[in-house]
């Protein structure tokens, strides 16, 4: 009797995550039944291009669409985990003598004033204790702040009850792909790996290193695919939209060259269940850049005129790059020189700009790191009543990069159910 109550309890569906991105809002709902995890609903949708860069408008247009994505989607039952990003959140590390877990939140709030672009005291703050660490031989508590304005958090509070949906948490972006990573990746290697997840969204990029489930660094980059949409635009004096197709229509054509060679080499084949890796090599050898440059020299030859205007595109977004690679360099440094026994061991990119794969090969060969493209469907199955939008995501074909933050709301952490309900 008390067996078949315990498997209906674990057999509930999680919470709706709902990931509302600049260009995309995503939700998705899973079931968890043991080390089975089933996508049961998902949606997507774009979110109109004037509200890109206005939060506030984004969450008053949910409102308003929020009936006919759940229909669409399928979801069961109403409560929902709402993610928190950039521009809405704001990230910060501090360092602070070890106390009672009771003081911290306080003390970390104290200390991260004046340091943050917002009042801290009209903000929704969450802390996470990255580890112990030693400053001039005493030991102090390395601390990642995560704050969001008070309205904001106000506002989606108000569409919620208006929508009646159950708030069961607001949870910052990093949490979420570390939760939804720390079920996908379950291999023995995995554990022992420690791992920087690159998120490079639209307005800007996120980073996030965990190791074993915990939250090491985090930081907010304000160069995303927007930055290099942009420099694009700026240099053949076309629209965005324009200069996006550019953009995608050259790393389509660089794509398709290493899937051809790829498909000739088994050093190009997919290495496991969890990740989509593009060929691992970043110094120059097989699987590197003299194998892409071989694969397109006749390409380039009967396609000169062509070829001039991608390189011209590569050219124009070249800046941005190198300025994320920079980042990403000093990010390292900084995780680095806090733990130095955590070295970052790969990096896993997600969120729309991770299939960008000539993008993934220039912060490999930048940081001398493997850089691989996260999959969050890798171990996930169909669940029952299903809708045709998860047989698409759950196609085996395609790593779904973009989904892992609305997944890792959905299943919560590995210690919780779901994550702690918004004050």
């Amino acid at each position: 009797m008390f067996e078949w109550v315990n498997k209906l309890k674990r057999a509930k569906p999680g919470p709706i995550g709902i990931d509302l991105g600049a260009d995309t809002i995503r939700m998705s709902q899973v079931r968890i039944d043991g080390a089975d995890i089933a996508l049961i609903a998902a949606v997507r949708e774009d979110v109109p291009s004037h509200l890109r860069r206005d939060v506030a408008g984004r969450i008053s247009w949910f409102a308003d669409v929020y009936r006919e994505l759940l229909a669409n989607g399928g979801f069961v039952g109403r409560q929902v985990n709402i993610a928190f990003s950039a521009p809405a959140m704001q990230v910060l590390h501090v360092r602070l003598p070890k106390m009672e877990e009771s003081a911290l939140r306080q003390a970390a709030i104290w200390d991260a004033r004046g340091k943050l672009s917002m009042d801290l005291g009209r903000a929704a703050v969450r802390h996470v204790v990255a580890g112990e660490i030693f400053q001039q031989g005493e030991a102090h508590l390395e601390t990642i702040l995560m704050a969001t304005p008070r309205e904001l958090v106000d506002q989606w509070l108000a569409v919620a009850r208006k929508a009646r949906l159950d708030v069961q948490g607001m949870t910052p972006d990093p949490l979420a792909i570390a939760d939804c990573f720390s079920r996908v990746l379950r291999r023995k290697a995995d554990a022992e790996s420690t791992t920087a997840f690159i998120d490079i969204g639209a307005l800007s990029s996120r980073v996030v290193v965990t190791y074993q489930r915990q939250l090491l660094f985090s930081r907010i980059i304000a160069v995303g695919s927007d930055t290099l949409t942009a420099a694009v635009a700026a240099a053949f004096n076309v629209p965005v939209e324009q200069a996006r197709l550019m953009r995608v229509k050259r790393a389509d054509e660089i794509s398709a060259r290493l899937q051809e060679s790829e498909n000739a080499s088994p050093a190009g084949a997919r290495q496991n269940a969890d990740v989509a890796t593009p060929p691992k090599s970043a110094d120059g050898g097989e699987g590197g850049f003299a194998l892409l440059s071989a694969a397109l020299d006749a390409h380039r030859k009967s396609n000169a005129s062509v070829v001039a205007a991608l390189n011209d595109v590569d050219a124009a977004t070249l800046q941005g790059t190198n300025q994320l690679c920079r980042e990403l360099e000093l990010c390292r440094q900084y995780h680095e020189a806090t733990f130095p026994a955590r070295a970052i061991d790969r990096m896993v990119l997600v969120g729309g700009e991770a299939r960008n794969r000539p993008l993934c090969r220039q912060l490999a060969e930048h940081l001398g790191l493997p850089v691989q493209v996260g999959d969050p469907m890798a171990r996930l199955i169909r669940g029952d009543g299903a809708n045709d939008l998860v047989d698409e995501l759950l196609d085996r074909k395609q790593p779904q990069p973009g989904w892992a933050t609305t997944l890792g709301l959905s299943m919560g952490p590995m210690n919780a159910v779901v994550a702690t309900k918004a004050a």
